[in-house]
């Protein structure tokens, strides 16, 4: 429903295809705050060519600087608990401030 490919890794568990690409690619465990980012913004192409290990700081700072019509992230034109602006959006809609209080 977020426009990720998911793909089965286990007994009833599923990972993100494209950060399951970039692990293999790169041959390790992503951390928790490594972001891969689809390069043409495609979350379908998630061919390795597409992808980038990026920072959450990096990765607010690159679709802050596109400005989607005004809003702060895509969908979001605040922090959807703090309600700011002026934080970097980390994802799913939160701040860099409210996103770990909420996963």
């Amino acid at each position: 429903s977020d426009g990720y490919v998911r793909v089965l890794i286990g007994n009833k568990r599923y990972a993100l295809e494209h950060r399951k690409l970039m692990e293999e690619h790169i041959g390790r465990k992503l951390s928790r705050d490594e972001v891969v980012h689809h390069i043409d913004n495609n979350p379908l192409n998630n061919s390795i060519e597409n992808l980038a290990i990026l920072s959450p700081n990096e990765h607010s700072q690159l679709h802050a600087n596109k400005n989607r019509n005004g809003l702060w992230a895509k969908g979001h034109p605040h922090c959807k608990n703090c309600g700011k602006i002026d934080r970097p959006h980390f994802g799913l809609g939160f701040c860099e401030y409210c996103y770990p209080r909420y996963k």
